[in-house]
């Protein structure tokens, strides 16, 4: 249970291998701009002296860590309610997906519904 976490590590770096993505700037393609101290985590990682880490590696690992981490969603205390099957006070729906089903291949396609629906909700002001 909640090997997902491990397993977003795997996905993030299997994106940047199949989109070919080899440093920040190939990122820029995707709308990709990190925040400074996420370019500060992955730059270290990949300078350091002892195992430095390629670009892959340290991105997946400093931008999963930042996004996913226990001190922001507090995984922790959920892993322990749903252990013990509690889900007060609000019920939970927990929904596992393999990690095999993400797929990457449709980059300009993804980018283009995604600014089509920005486009959209700008016209209509987020009304819906």
């Amino acid at each position: 249970m909640f090997q997902w976490l491990d397993n977003m590590y795997i996905v993030a770096a299997r994106f940047l291998e199949e989109s070919g993505n080899k440093d920040l700037k190939d990122m820029v393609a995707w709308r990709y701009a990190p925040m400074a101290c996420q370019r500060k985590a992955i730059t270290t990682r990949m300078a350091r002296r002892r195992g430095p880490m390629t670009f892959q590696k340290a991105f997946s690992n400093a931008v999963v860590s930042d996004r996913f981490s226990e001190a922001i969603t507090h995984w922790r205390k959920l892993k322990g309610r749903v252990c013990r099957g509690i889900g007060n006070p609000c019920p939970l729906l927990l929904i596992g997906l393999p990690d095999s089903i993400v797929i990457f291949y449709e980059r300009e396609a993804a980018l283009a519904e995604a600014d089509a629906a920005i486009s959209a909700e700008a016209v209509d002001g987020g009304r819906g």
